[in-house]
């Protein structure tokens, strides 16, 4: 008979390496995040209540815990938040309102924190108390965020990565913010709208740091924004850029100091200024203005046009007159760096550009024909009249006469500081000469075209 030895584990190692499973086991559930379903209609979003579904289209018979993630199935419900929500990724399917609860006062204020994703289109709309949006995920809103209602209701940035050129904000009331932790970043949108004068975009938004933080709108679309674009406080500055191929016009007041740049598109102006930092239209892109722009007296401030920029002053549909006011008289107001187009409606209504203050005179520096006005016929011309174009201040004009040209011949003059076109009735075409012309460019083409087709 083989006697055989067995060796018997000791309880105390197998107990403690169960207890390390059962440990990690458990970690790894308290911190699970969950995606939970919203599938009913309007109701409040709270911690205790057994409301939210586990599976899409599922029974409600799970209670919120702040940390999961949202997706709300059903179309526009209404969510009244109860308490703080902070959401990994939350989605509004079919769209949603958030609204504070029927209890809530003055002093309730409740925060929607997303710091995942978020898709969807959202309306906040709080009509007692304050609601705010944070988005601080870790990629951009997709879809629009509307805020209604006085100062309550807003939508926070306090991440660059939590918003992009999918988000658009519309502004029907309330603000969009612009964190602290954005000093000196660039924040992207896709869109911006609102017909509220009453809302507005602000860099005064968290603790006072001074530093400054620019809101870059880079949209397709066509949009008016009509709410301020808010002033410096506590030592946070708001700067302002406008990119993407649509057109944005600023209807209202233009209340910040950290300047404006059109880098693609049309930007358009008509609201009213103070104290404005520097302006800058990029190649390719345009600004329209029918307003005043005031820089201030504080530093020299200017409107500069770079190679390939088009300055264009009126309204979009009606002709105007923009003018450059301020600067501290130790600079040039309007600057043309390079090559530069002004676009331009001439008759007996038309556009103008003034220059107002000692140090609101002009510069070029592209030589002779660099600035080249495309004219418009605006109806009421008189053949061999001097049409103002740009007052410059100052004690002369500053941009040499030969800079200009234009589309209608080159009959140029200064009258004091003022520059002007001569109306040559003989260098433009009648309208029946441009369509003989183009027929004629189209014929040759076919012809050319058709020997072509000949050889082949």
């Amino acid at each position: 008979m083989t006697t055989r030895t067995v060796p018997v584990l000791s309880r105390a190692p197998l107990a403690g390496a169960l207890l390390s499973l059962f440990l990690a086991t458990a970690t790894v559930s308290i911190h699970a995040q969950d995606t939970l379903y919203w599938n009913r209609g309007s109701g409040t979003w709270e911690l205790s209540a057994t409301t939210w579904a586990t599976t899409p289209g599922g029974e409600g018979t799970t209670a919120w815990s702040n940390g999961n993630s949202a997706v709300i199935e059903n179309t526009n419900p209404s969510l009244a938040l109860a308490v703080d929500i902070s959401a990994q990724d939350f989605t509004a399917a079919g769209g949603a309102s958030l609204v504070n609860v029927s209890a809530a006062t003055a002093t309730t204020w409740r925060t929607l924190t997303v710091t995942g994703n978020g898709s969807g289109n959202l309306d906040i709309r709080a009509s007692i108390g304050r609601l705010t949006v944070n988005l601080g995920g870790t990629s951009a809103w997709d879809g629009l965020l509307v805020t209604r209602g006085g100062g309550s209701n807003r939508v926070a940035i306090t991440s660059a990565t939590g918003a992009g050129i999918a988000t658009r904000v519309r502004l029907e009331g309330g603000l969009l913010g612009l964190d602290t932790a954005l000093a000196g970043q660039v924040v992207t949108i896709g869109e911006l709208s609102g017909s509220a004068t009453g809302a507005e975009v602000t860099a005064a938004y968290g603790a006072n740091n001074v530093a400054t933080k620019t809101l870059r709108v880079e949209q397709s679309t066509t949009t008016t924004y009509a709410g301020k674009l808010a002033a410096t406080n506590g030592g946070r500055e708001l700067a302002f850029a406008k990119a993407g191929s649509g057109t944005l016009t600023l209807s209202g007041a233009l209340l910040h100091s950290g300047g404006v740049t059109a880098e693609a598109g049309t930007l358009v102006i008509t609201g009213t200024t103070s104290d404005q930092g520097n302006y800058t239209v990029d190649s390719g892109a345009t600004l329209r203005a029918a307003t005043t722009i005031n820089f201030g007296t504080a530093a020299s401030r200017a409107l500069t046009v770079k190679s390939g920029g088009i300055l264009a002053p009126g309204a979009t549909d009606a002709v105007g007159t923009l003018t450059l006011v301020g600067g501290d008289g130790t600079g040039a107001g309007l600057v043309f760096e390079g090559a530069a187009t002004v676009l331009f409606r001439l008759g007996s209504a038309q556009d103008k550009i003034e220059l107002t203050g000692a140090g609101m005179t002009g510069s070029a520096a592209g030589g002779a024909g660099s600035i080249v006005f495309r004219f418009t016929d605006n109806g009421g011309l008189v053949d061999g009249q001097a049409y103002d174009l740009i007052s410059f201040a100052g004690t002369s004009p500053g941009i040499a006469l030969e800079s200009f040209t234009s589309n209608w011949g080159d009959t140029f003059q200064y009258n004091g500081n003022t520059l002007q076109f001569v109306y040559n009735a003989a260098n433009i075409p009648e309208p029946a000469s441009v369509a003989l012309l183009l027929a004629g460019a189209l014929t040759t083409g076919m012809l050319v075209i058709r020997r072509r087709g000949t050889r082949a």
